[in-house]
């Protein structure tokens, strides 16, 4: 039996799906900058071999195992219910959200900035030295330039990745794509057109991410080799 898509439903419902979009890159940008901002530092700390900051390396380890291994969903829900049972605070779905979404994201930046800063070329450091670079100048002209290309190919897949983790917000009743998806079939009782919108709205934008990152790539920054 073959099914009869109705298509004129994309068009009557075209600003729910706007408003779903909205909130779904709301979720992402929010989530990756507050995300990549908390987890730069910790993997800069990771990265130090001072052992006057063994305690807080151990601490960053149990922090990334703890909010790296749980599963997005699990994080989602977990804090959901926390934070006013456990702190009287209670905020709506979205900034629970953005807050299980960012922390969930900086575990696993502070570990890729960690092992980016470790693949640093330590020939490199010392002839900096020998020459009489000063600290910021090596920092600058030499460390930073190579962890941002050691780390791009990982952040760039994070980051995706967390556009997609974004759908797991419908459980506790984010708005977002898949939400309005849900509540449109509800009300339409014709799931196949909406979860194909919405399929089709994820493919595109990440088909951009993946454009852009491609275009950045060949800027001659990245195509250095140390």
């Amino acid at each position: 039996m073959s099914y009869h898509w109705d298509l004129s439903l994309l068009v009557e419902y075209r600003a729910a799906f706007g408003q779903g979009l909205l909130v779904t890159l709301y979720l992402a940008g929010s989530s990756v900058l507050a995300g990549t901002l908390l987890g730069c530092p910790l993997g800069v700390v990771l990265a130090t071999r001072s052992s006057s900051l063994r305690p807080m390396r151990w601490l960053i380890a149990a922090y990334i195992a703890f909010f790296g291994w749980l599963p997005v969903l699990v994080l989602l829900v977990w804090m959901y219910y926390l934070l006013p049972a456990g702190f009287g605070y209670r905020p709506s779905a979205l900034v629970v959200s953005v807050i299980a979404l960012s922390l969930n994201l900086s575990a696993f930046v502070a570990d890729v900035v960690r092992g980016a800063i470790g693949r640093v070329s330590i020939d490199d450091l010392d002839a900096a030295r020998a020459i009489g670079m000063s600290p910021a100048l090596r920092l600058r002209r030499i460390v930073l330039p190579e962890v941002i290309r050691n780390s791009l190919p990982a952040l760039v897949a994070l980051y995706i990745n967390q556009l997609k983790w974004t759908s797991l917000a419908s459980v506790i009743g984010v708005e977002e794509l898949l939400h309005t998806a849900d509540t449109i079939m509800i009300h339409t009782y014709r799931a196949l057109e909406a979860y194909t919108a919405i399929a089709i709205i994820y493919l595109v934008m990440i088909g951009l991410l993946n454009t852009v990152y491609l275009a950045v790539q060949r800027h001659p920054f990245f195509l250095q080799r140390r």
